[in-house]
């Protein structure tokens, strides 16, 4: 169903569809199976393998590169959405809390889905956010062969999971449910995922040496710290990057509010809240540092963070959930319909949907409007919450095993 309203009310032609940065990325996949003779910046070099893949089977197939890149589009979407789905259930978040979270996700203006079937030849952000979710899927299911396979689907779409490969590591190391693996046999696969992305890394730039040229924000003067831009395009740059952002972010706040007021304050809190807001910094802080003044750089901010919203989504999940199964949280009927019709209002976009807002103010608008309804609905659903005695909360356990405050005093 989420993926029928994502077909249904996406902006199928845009301006941008194989122009800008895919025109990049045409000259690696419609080389297949060769190599292009030059011409491609190094930023996009280094994403050679999703688009020679389209190219390869372009060439397979026999139909045309757009097409191919349509189909490609499609089915990673379709994938993502399965992995998402089974990552909220492997998270055991309620199901209805599972269904709002994966449909605000996958419907996101800027969660990838769209992007991909507006611009298909920008493929490789979608095969990134496919590998981080498979490689989340890994950690939190405690299966290091989908660990590793994730790290590198993430790293053979985009660069940005270079600094997701440490993050995985210390979740290998300090989550408890990794404890049933040895201590050593932890550090060993905990290395063994940073040790083999660099390594894959490493291959691809061998191979794209012989036509790339150097572009690319690699060298200290590209970040924001040795190349401050103006106060006034410092706030512009943070706002952009915070965009995508600001309903699931208001969620999780909301959530943590309630939580505390109950007495669960951040010493309750389960480890993996920390290490899902973890990896969401290692890939939100990248376009963060970068300057705007890089060519072709600003006003792409959000869409460069908006590939950190999974885990940040699953957070979301992960405290709601929590919440629910301690009696902090009982929703409505009614609030979960408003909660329905704030997650549809916040995935309607001025650039990738055919209906909803035509304007960046309008778009803004509604998504502070989407974030404030989830709010209330948050709150609504702790108030019908207060009819449970004191007692009765503390019976069920507290979260992580930790008692609420007043309680345990």
């Amino acid at each position: 169903g989420v993926v029928a309203f994502l077909l249904v009310t996406n902006r199928w032609k845009a301006p941008h569809v194989w122009g800008n940065d895919a025109e990049s990325y045409s000259l690696m996949s419609a080389a297949a199976p060769h190599l292009p003779s030059g011409g491609v910046g190094s930023a996009y070099a280094g994403r050679l393998l999703p688009h020679y893949a389209v190219g390869l089977l372009s060439d397979v197939t026999g139909f045309g590169l757009h097409t191919t890149y349509w189909i490609a589009g499609i089915a990673v979407t379709l994938a993502l959405a399965l992995i998402a789905a089974e990552l909220l259930r492997a998270l055991d978040a309620p199901w209805i809390v599972a269904a709002l979270v994966l449909a605000a996700f996958i419907a996101g203006p800027y969660a990838s889905p769209r992007e991909t079937l507006v611009a298909p030849g920008l493929l490789q952000d979608e095969v990134f956010v496919l590998g981080l979710a498979l490689l989340v899927l890994g950690l939190v299911r405690t299966r290091f062969p989908v660990v590793l396979a994730g790290a590198l689907v993430a790293l053979a779409g985009r660069q940005t999971a270079l600094l997701v490969l440490p993050v995985a590591a210390l979740w290998i190391l300090v989550d408890p449910q990794w404890a049933t693996v040895a201590r050593s046999g932890r550090r060993v696969r905990a290395a063994a995922v940073v040790i083999t992305g660099i390594a894959l890394y490493g291959v691809i730039l061998t191979i794209v040496a012989s036509f790339d040229y150097p572009f690319g924000p690699d060298s200290a003067s590209d970040t924001i710290i040795f190349s401050p831009p103006s106060l006034h395009d410092l706030v512009a740059h943070v706002g952009r990057c915070a965009i995508p952002f600001v309903v699931p972010g208001a969620v999780l706040l909301a959530v943590l509010g309630v939580l505390w007021r109950a007495g669960f304050g951040p010493r309750a809190w389960p480890l993996r809240l920390g290490l899902l807001l973890t990896l969401s910094a290692a890939i939100v802080v990248q376009p963060l540092l970068i300057t705007p003044e890089y060519p072709g750089f600003s006003s792409n901010e959000q869409r460069l963070a908006g590939i950190g919203l999974l885990p940040l989504w699953l957070a979301a999940a992960l405290m709601v959930g929590q919440a629910v199964r301690q009696g902090l949280l009982r929703p409505a009927g009614g609030w979960l319909a408003v909660a329905a019709v704030a997650v549809v209002v916040a995935s309607l976009s001025h650039v990738y949907t055919t209906v909803g807002p035509s304007s960046l103010s309008q778009f803004l608008v509604l998504q502070v409007l989407a974030a404030a309804a989830l709010v209330v609905v948050v709150l609504a659903a702790a108030r019908g919450a207060d009819g449970e005695s004191a007692d009765g909360e503390s019976a069920r356990g507290a979260i992580a095993g930790v008692q609420p405050a007043s309680t345990a005093a």
